[in-house]
């Protein structure tokens, strides 16, 4: 499927920009589970610009980590732990399938919110979705 490859793609450039340090913020770990992959089985033509899109798609992870903690968690470890996906799952408490389809919303929520930001709809920020709730 198209969306699996391209959310992949946009991820996978996320991780790097992260890695880097450049959003000012603090990097992860130099060494991430994603930064050498590519989608398996699938021709891309799109290699996003790693500052614009990598930023675009860093307020979005920040939007999942305000209103799905939950998902948050599985994103980040997918994205930043080398471990197997059944050492990932079971870091979660949960089965593999489980562990894919959690992995499956978030991207979803992601690329639902990447489709607004390009349609100039604000997304929720972190710091505004803790005000509101508080």
């Amino acid at each position: 499927m198209m969306s699996d490859s391209f959310i992949t793609v946009m991820m996978c450039a996320w991780v790097k920009y992260k890695l880097a340090g450049v959003s000012g913020k603090l990097g992860y770990k130099k060494r991430a589970s994603f930064v050498h992959d590519e989608p398996h089985g699938t021709e891309i033509d799109y290699v996003p610009d790693i500052d614009e899109e990598s930023m675009r798609v860093d307020a979005c992870v920040e939007a999942l980590k305000a209103t799905r903690p939950d998902l948050y968690e599985f994103i980040n470890l997918h994205y930043f732990y080398r471990g197997s996906v059944d050492d990932k799952a079971d870091r979660l408490g949960c089965k593999r399938r489980l562990f894919y389809m959690k992995v499956s919303e978030a991207h979803n929520l992601i690329l639902g919110w990447l489709n607004d930001l390009s349609c100039k709809i604000e997304i929720p920020k972190l710091d505004e979705y803790f005000k509101k709730s508080a």
